[in-house]
């Protein structure tokens, strides 16, 4: 779970926006975020921590 929840945010952290100007940096952030949430490896992530959130309360709090 670890592993798949950090090659879903690596795309996210790896991002260097601090030369950009802010409007810039912050559109490119948002599409940068948008294709990582648009994934299959992400949906997956997300369809397993639904199905197991009634299991596993704290799971459903990250």
């Amino acid at each position: 779970m670890q592993y798949l929840c950090a090659e879903v945010q690596q795309p996210i952290q790896t991002l260097d926006v601090s030369e950009l100007p802010f409007g810039a940096g912050l559109l490119q952030q948002s599409q940068v975020l948008k294709r990582m949430l648009q994934t299959d490896r992400h949906l997956a992530l997300q369809r397993l921590m639904f199905a197991k959130v009634s299991r596993f309360q704290k799971a459903g709090e990250i």
